[in-house]
């Protein structure tokens, strides 16, 4: 099995603009960017999400979960 790398994307000028702009949009959110290599979003049902949700709550912290092309 390959490991998953992701690292700080790397933005242009134009990249971080555009960034800066959604996350305007979100009002109280901000957009992290990863370049990501050999990862994909996982496709979660509503029982996965809500565990996770517990999770970061118990946490204190936020979780993103991808799964391995």
């Amino acid at each position: 099995m390959s490991q998953a790398v992701w690292t700080l994307a790397k933005l242009t000028p134009e990249q971080e603009r555009m960034l800066k702009e959604a996350e305007a949009k979100l009002g109280d959110g901000v957009i992290l960017a990863f370049s990501r290599n050999q990862v994909a979003p996982s496709q979660l049902t509503p029982a996965q999400l809500e565990s996770l949700q517990q999770l970061e709550r118990k946490l204190g912290m936020e979780i993103v979960a991808v799964k391995s092309r």
